[in-house]
């Protein structure tokens, strides 16, 4: 990474159990009418003055310098994942896929539960982001 920015990666209030994700898939049927959907993923571009010596490896699509701020959400927009400082020339699914969420989503360490029926006599559908 060049200049003085860093990333920083975190997890506010990342449920720990396949049950913990129950509930919030839960809560978003309830707020939405969306089933198996555990958190809501986007990522917003914040403008930054560019840094010296940096090129172009903050110039973003919007043609300004950028740092992304990704983020996982509950149906209650609580924080279940922060990651900010990403290169702006990086696009969405390139920061989610730097993030640690992601990582331990595709090593399956976050602990989601198994597909479940939604509509009976339908197949089952897996929890989605």
């Amino acid at each position: 990474m060049s200049g003085n920015i860093h990333v920083l990666q975190g997890c506010i209030k990342l449920p720990k159990t396949p049950d913990e994700w129950r509930k919030e898939a839960e809560l978003f049927e309830q707020v939405s009418g969306f089933p198996n959907c555990i958190g809501a993923i986007d990522g917003k571009h914040v403008e930054i003055k560019k840094p010296a010596h940096s090129g172009s490896f903050y110039f973003n699509y919007k043609k300004t310098f950028s740092i992304v701020l990704m983020v996982v959400v509950n149906a209650n927009l609580e924080f279940l994942m922060v990651d900010v400082g990403q290169n702006g020339r990086v696009s969405d699914g390139g920061v989610f896929s730097n993030t640690t969420f992601a990582k331990l989503l595709s090593e399956g360490n976050l602990q989601i539960p198994q597909s479940r029926v939604v509509v009976p006599g339908e197949e089952s559908l897996p929890y989605v982001l």
